[in-house]
């Protein structure tokens, strides 16, 4: 019966509770962060959304201010959100194909919109 939910129907009559949402979360960075992280030998981060390894960006996707949602500075992800149409998530940010933690906190996701994380460093 959500309008907001990946399957909605307008044909439905009764809310049985299994509506699913998505939401988006966006992380990006300045050059100036780019440059710290690359001079530390970090030429890429891995990033990790409530425990399930999204992907990577390279250092070069900087952003000077923050960027649209869909834009090609940072990185994308689309974060599934079950039943639940806001929710805060746990999020760690690797240096690529290592442990070593460059940043981590929790972000509050609601469905079919944009959460942006800046990483700095």
């Amino acid at each position: 019966m959500d309008p907001f939910a990946l399957n909605y129907s307008p044909d439905v009559e009764k809310d049985d509770g299994t509506c699913v949402f998505e939401g988006r979360v966006k992380v990006w960075f300045t050059s100036v962060t780019a440059t710290d992280l690359v001079n530390a030998s970090v030429p890429s981060v891995d990033i990790v959304i409530n425990g399930v390894n999204e992907g990577s960006v390279g250092m070069t996707q900087f952003s000077v201010t923050e960027p649209e949602c869909s834009s090609a500075e940072g990185f994308l992800a689309y974060v599934d959100m079950d039943y639940i149409g806001t929710q805060s998530f746990p999020y760690v940010i690797y240096k690529s194909g290592t442990t070593e933690i460059i940043q981590s906190g929790n972000v509050a996701v609601t469905a079919n919109n944009c959460q942006w994380i800046q990483l700095t460093f």
